[in-house]
């Protein structure tokens, strides 16, 4: 999968994968470029250092096309691309992380200010398995090549595959996508047959994800086109009921999305003190069902139905699941 960009009138168009008759995949280095005023394509600009598709992409400053792992032919990458429009030029840096958190094909990202957020996407391991991680990237304004990381673990039901990421006021929000992984017929690579949409909208806030259904959207989606004056959102294609590309064109009126999640943010169990010793006070206005787990993800302790819940943990860190009959989410 290719990614598209917009800098300047431009769109950058790079990477992807060729599939040949015999079902072999070519990851592409080509970066094309479309010009919006005059309507055609330009030249090429110069090519990625390494080929890449089911990349994480952002614009950084409105001037910096930023690229994060992906794959690569042969396996996931543990990389990141930085491309300067106006001079034509890459820059590359492999980055130290743990290799099987980070590295991922189809994930999605979107730049919020200088921090880069990407949400699930696959394994390079057997199966390719969907990644329960969201990775947040803090951005060196003096050296975009030095990011500095950090990730959490989420519910699989919050993971995406091959979704659409983008800011709403500010919000990381990723739209559509699927819930499984699967290769470009959206057969499951687990053999499970035929992937659905996830049918969500979810937002990161806080630390924490929130998900909204909307039955309307795709998977396999890759952009999307914000228009904030009128609080909508617009998108195109992806993939449908049967494995079947769609021609659809959805717009989403989504103005008080955001708004809406806001306000139930202050309505959320609150845990204090945090960080603590190991003991800590979880309390809500309205009943919540708790799931604890170890850093490892081993489950701890799982009640329901409340609306007060006094912790005594050992040191360490732990994940809290935290759900409503509306809401999902996560704490570490």
């Amino acid at each position: 999968m290719a990614s598209a960009s917009y800098i300047n009138g431009i769109v950058y168009i790079v990477g992807g994968y060729e599939v040949y008759p015999n079902g072999n995949e070519l990851s592409v280095d080509l970066v094309h470029r479309f010009d919006c005023e005059t309507n055609q394509f330009l030249s090429n600009a110069t090519s990625l250092p390494t080929a890449i598709d089911d990349h994480v992409y952002g614009v950084w400053r409105e001037s910096l096309l930023t690229f994060v792992t992906g794959w690569s032919n042969t396996g996931n990458v543990a990389q990141v691309q930085l491309h300067n429009p106006t001079i034509n030029q890459w820059e590359s840096q492999n980055q130290i992380w743990n290799f099987s958190r980070y590295s991922s094909f189809g994930a999605s990202g979107v730049i919020v200010a200088d921090t880069i957020f990407y949400l699930g996407g696959a394994a390079s391991s057997f199966g390719f398995p969907l990644q329960p991680v969201i990775r947040q990237g803090e951005i060196d304004p003096l050296d975009p090549l030095n990011i500095t990381w950090t990730d959490m673990y989420i519910d699989t039901s919050l993971s995406l595959y091959r979704g659409a990421a983008l800011s709403i006021d500010g919000i990381p929000t990723w739209i559509g996508g699927s819930n499984n992984t699967y290769n470009y017929n959206g057969l499951a690579y687990d053999g499970s047959g035929g992937v659905n949409s996830s049918e969500k909208i979810i937002q990161y806030l806080s630390g924490a994800l929130s998900s909204n259904g909307c039955s309307t959207v795709k998977m396999d989606l890759r952009g999307t086109a914000w228009f904030p004056e009128h609080g909508e959102l617009s998108i195109s294609g992806g993939m449908g009921q049967n494995q079947e590309v769609s021609s659809q064109l959805v717009r989403l009126n989504i103005a008080k999305l955001s708004a809406d999640y806001l306000e139930y943010n202050d309505h959320l169990p609150k845990i204090f003190p945090n960080p603590n010793n190991g003991q800590c006070i979880i309390e809500s206005a309205r009943k919540f069902d708790l799931i604890v787990y170890d850093i490892n993800g081993s489950e701890i302790e799982s009640i329901a139905s409340i609306k007060c819940k006094k912790l005594n943990l050992g040191n360490g860190i732990y994940i809290l699941q935290i759900s409503t009959d509306e809401k999902c989410i996560i704490e570490s």
